[in-house]
């Protein structure tokens, strides 16, 4: 069954307020210049229907914008990286992850 793209994008909303949340929990905005960034890892389980809504992926898009915040490192992967993309799991601070039927 696809999904709709505005299906899509509810779940899109929702993962993101959840992101959100996860990352200022692990993160504070008063950062000293010594500490290490936080590393997240941003895993997707790729489905083809991602690609109606989002020409590089849903978890390469939310990756991107993470980059744009000072204190973070930011890792995109997929089921299909080594390793299901859960090869530097070990080495993350926070998860993100991204799935509906791949995965299961």
């Amino acid at each position: 069954m696809l999904m709709s793209v505005n299906s899509l994008q509810h779940s899109m909303a929702r993962l993101v307020l959840g992101m959100v949340a996860v990352v200022l929990m692990a993160w504070s905005p008063v950062r000293a210049a010594d500490r290490p960034p936080v590393r997240v890892l941003v895993w997707d389980e790729r489905q083809p229907q991602q690609k109606t809504a989002y020409t590089n992926w849903l978890g390469n898009q939310i990756a991107g914008h993470l980059r744009t915040v000072p204190g973070l490192s930011v890792t995109s992967t997929s089921i299909g990286d080594p390793q299901q993309g859960l090869a530097t799991l070990d080495q993350t601070d926070v998860l993100v992850w991204w799935g509906h039927v791949r995965h299961m």
